[in-house]
């Protein structure tokens, strides 16, 4: 070989790995031809036995389907940009070889004119962790609503000069009913090639999320010219041909949005992304075409949600169901929890989360002690549980408010007990937990809601004295055939235990799950094997003199 040559192809290749750890090289059909790099190290043994191997085998079960349509997509292109992927958590030839399996890679490729028969990819480890990854489905590799939007936002908002100028929101009409008629293998090969569809028409195979069941979005490869709509489409419709279903049982509808924020603070991007993501996932189309629109349009539509919820709790148009709470040994009632239904028949936990956004929740939250209270002034066998937002309880104005409101009737505390929910997040945990101390003292008993749904449970646990502590119903209802689930729980219930609190269970609706309650150790269930939430003129009184107690309480 010519010395010149060989120096400038040394040249070549070392700036080539200056930026990759691999070089490879695959036929047109992504059989692997060629290794140059830390091939060792990353795919493990000798690199030689991966040569005509498929370059998927390489990645995460999720992520093989992407990589099976980088041929075609290079075919194309010319160039892909890079892609996050995510190798495979094993050595395939050595499970004993300690490699890099299971880190997220960068994924370029391309092809040269004078080699058409030949793809070149390059890939690069990325130093974070998957752990910090931001949570993808295991079937689809797609980000949820909530992970796609902060993804979104933060996009837009970095100063790299690289925010995205359009989303692509895709509804997949029909998918929901043929998915109520597949197995649940071909459900999973279904979403897991519609995912794969997105992704690698998404910016790093990454910018891509399921936003509902039949609503996706993706932030488009602007590098590589964008996203043709009616290809996409195809793409989609092509899937379900693969497996031998009609092309037609679901239809592509793909809308276009400009992301051009103008003179949007953060705030206001926040709210123009979930108006129109929301709307897109109610109506499946989206009624702007720029941010810019969907900021005026949730306006208004704050407006006029904050008008009429004012109205709404100004004129009590809601009212009150109890369900009780039980001793699981025994299955007397201790206690009934107070639950919010409109007579509209609105959401109450939607309207609660836009309560504390439009800053209406302490209003909310006094209202309904109120009315429970005057629930309690006429069946005086209650003992009931009121809910207190996050959002009020650290209010200086509400505490004195709701105090005021308490301290009017004598041996109320023996009867009346507050739920904190954590829907909305407490920044001034000094004040609402020298309040919630102050409820105690008073002899008022506080639980703590929901624990396990959010993560500000155990920051709460550990700044404030709580007398009991609810379990999650959908947390508890995954310990059923989760033994890793059921071993977190069990560890709660200890850690409670040692602090003198105790445990309520919530969502039990078969005998099962209450014998493994109690077999990890909580004392209360609650859910609809003991009753569902009824109106108070329907929930029966105590059976018997002894039972009525002159504290007033049940059970």
């Amino acid at each position: 070989m010519n010395e010149d040559y060989k120096k400038a192809r040394d040249r070549f290749l070392a700036f080539a790995l200056a930026g990759a750890d691999l070089l490879i090289e695959t036929d047109q059909k992504l059989m692997i031809t060629d290794l140059i790099g830390a091939s060792k190290s990353i795919l493990g043994d000798n690199p030689k036995t991966w040569f005509g191997r498929s370059l998927w085998e390489a990645f995460c079960l999720t992520d093989k389907a992407v990589v099976r349509r980088l041929g075609d997509r290079i075919t194309q292109l010319g160039r892909l940009p890079s892609l996050c992927l995510t190798l495979d958590g094993f050595d395939h030839n050595d499970p004993s070889h300690k490699t890099i399996f299971g880190k997220k890679v960068d994924l370029g490729g391309t092809i040269m004119p004078s080699i058409p028969d030949r793809i070149f990819f390059s890939l690069k480890v990325q130093n974070t962790n998957l752990a910090e990854d931001a949570q993808r489905d295991e079937v689809t590799g797609l980000l949820d609503f909530e992970g796609f939007k902060a993804l979104t936002q933060s996009s837009l908002t970095s100063e790299d000069g690289q925010a995205p100028s359009e989303m692509k929101l895709v509804r997949l009409k029909g998918l929901s009913e043929t998915l109520d008629v597949l197995s649940e293998g071909d459900t999973k090969v279904l979403m897991g090639e519609i995912g794969a569809v997105l992704r690698s028409n998404a910016a790093g195979a990454a910018a891509a999320g399921q936003l509902s069941e039949d609503s996706f979005s993706i932030l488009p490869d602007e590098k590589s010219g964008g996203v043709d709509d009616e290809r996409l489409a195809q793409e989609l419709k092509a899937v379900a041909s693969a497996m031998g279903l009609n092309s037609d049982l679901f239809v592509p509808e793909i809308g276009n949005l400009d992301l051009k924020t103008a003179n949007l603070d953060e705030g206001d991007l926040a709210r123009a992304l979930s108006f129109v993501l929301n709307d897109f996932c109610r109506t499946g189309s989206s009624p702007v075409s720029t941010l810019q629109d969907g900021f005026k349009q949730a306006l208004a539509l704050t407006v006029q949600s904050l008008d009429s919820l004012k109205q709404m709790i100004e004129e009590q148009r809601f009212t009150l169901f109890y369900q009780p709470v039980i001793k699981l040994k025994g299955r007397a009632v201790h206690h009934y929890e107070a639950l919010l239904r409109f007579k509209d028949g609105r959401n109450p936990f939607d309207t609660i989360r836009l309560s504390e956004q439009l800053g209406l929740a302490q209003e909310l939250d006094l209202a309904i002690l109120k009315m429970a209270l005057d629930t309690m002034q006429v069946r005086m066998d209650l003992r009931v549980a009121v809910n207190m937002s996050g959002s009020s309880v650290q209010s200086e104005s509400f505490r004195h408010r709701m105090m005021a409101l308490i301290g009017k009737e004598h041996g109320l505390n023996q009867r009346l007990m507050f739920e904190l929910t954590e829907s909305s997040a407490i920044d001034d945990m000094d004040g609402a937990a020298k309040f919630l101390e102050t409820l105690r003292k008073k002899g008022f008993e506080v639980a703590l809601d929901d624990f396990g749904a959010g993560a500000s449970a155990y920051s709460y646990l550990r700044r404030f004295d709580m007398d009991y502590v609810k379990i999650d119903g959908q947390f508890l209802g995954e310990a059923r055939n989760n033994k890793r689930q059921r071993a977190l729980i069990q560890s709660i219930c200890h850690l409670c235990k040692s602090l003198g609190t105790e445990v309520i269970a919530e969502m039990i609706e078969d005998e099962a799950t209450a014998v493994m309650c109690i077999s990890m150790g909580m004392e209360f269930g609650q859910g609809y094997l003991f009753g569902k939430p009824e109106p108070e003129h329907t929930i029966a009184l105590p059976t018997s003199g002894s039972a009525r107690r002159a504290s007033g309480l049940v059970g």
